[in-house]
């Protein structure tokens, strides 16, 4: 005889409460006959997720008298405000720009250069973290080359 075993999870935000969510789940376990086949095995597997699935969202609707939004239509959240509030590159990004620069014989001269034409900034301190994000890939890239 073989057990099989399914369980299933979701997770529900809970409307107005940031962070917050209801949890749902279900389990069920199934006997069968030692001589079943994979594909057998398989296809039980797969009902029994799909009537746990089907079981757990029609409570929720059930109780919260709506239908239940998926992963794919929740809504968009702006991201949380970055520590750094004035809108430019941490000290540790400007270091890191710096490092990487040095690794492949950049001075700061033909840094800030490179970022007054690239980024619309004066200097390397006057990058946005955005910016200085994407000007350390730039770099990265370059010294796995010469690597």
């Amino acid at each position: 005889m073989l057990k099989l075993n399914a369980n299933i999870g979701l997770k529900v935000p809970i409307a107005g409460q940031d962070y917050s969510s209801q949890s749902y789940g279900a389990s069920i376990e199934i006997e069968l006959p030692s001589e079943t086949s994979s594909e057998a095995i398989k296809q039980q597997l797969k009902d029994a997720y799909e009537m746990l699935r089907d079981t757990v969202e029609d409570e929720i609707e059930a109780q919260n008298n709506q239908p239940i939004q998926t992963v794919q239509t929740l809504p968009q959240r702006e991201p949380a405000a970055k520590s750094n509030s004035n809108g430019k590159a941490s000290p540790k990004q400007i270091k890191f720009i710096l490092d990487l620069a040095g690794r492949v014989d950049k001075d700061l001269t033909i840094l800030n250069q490179e970022v007054s034409t690239r980024y619309r900034a004066s200097n390397i301190q006057e990058l946005t973290p955005h910016d200085a994000s994407s000007y350390i890939d730039e770099l990265k890239n370059l010294t796995d080359k010469a690597a």
